[in-house]
C-alpha cells in the first residue's frame, strides 16, 4: 500500500495548501496502519508520513537540504526519490533553479560557460 500511495502522489501536482491535506491523509493512513501492529509496514508509513512535509516547506533552500539529507527518512528514500516528490509541487518551476543551485552548489554565472 505504501508503494501505491507513493505512485499516486508522484502523479499529482500538489499546491502548498493541498500539501496540508496530503499530510492529514498520510496521518490517517499511518494511524490505520499502526493499528494493524505490523512493525515493518508501520515503519514504511512513518517515513511516507514524514515525506508529506516536502509539499509545505516554503524555502527552496530548505527543500534542497531535505533532498541531500539521506538519513532524514531512515534511509528509506534515496535523494532521487525525494527529488521526484518535490517536482510534483505546483510551484516547482518557480523554485527549481534555487533547489538545484543549492543542492549542487552551483553558481550558474561562474560554473556554466557556453563556448
Amino acid at each position: 500500500m505504501d508503494i501505491v500511495l507513493q505512485k499516486h502522489l508522484k502523479r499529482q501536482i500538489i499546491s502548498q495548501q493541498g500539501g496540508f491535506q496530503v499530510i492529514a491523509d498520510l496521518n490517517a493512513y499511518h494511524g490505520f496502519i499502526s493499528s494493524l501492529k505490523v512493525s515493518s509496514i508501520t515503519n514504511d508509513f512513518s517515513h511516507l508520513k514524514m515525506l508529506g512535509h516536502v509539499f509545505v516547506v516554503e524555502d527552496a533552500k530548505d527543500l534542497a537540504q531535505i533532498v541531500r539529507d539521506v538519513t532524514r527518512y531512515g534511509g528509506a528514500y534515496r535523494p532521487e526519490d525525494i527529488y521526484e516528490f518535490i517536482q510534483r509541487r505546483s510551484d516547482w518551476k518557480v523554485i527549481e533553479k534555487t533547489v538545484d543551485k543549492t543542492m549542487y552548489n552551483l553558481s550558474f554565472k561562474e560554473d556554466c560557460i557556453i563556448v
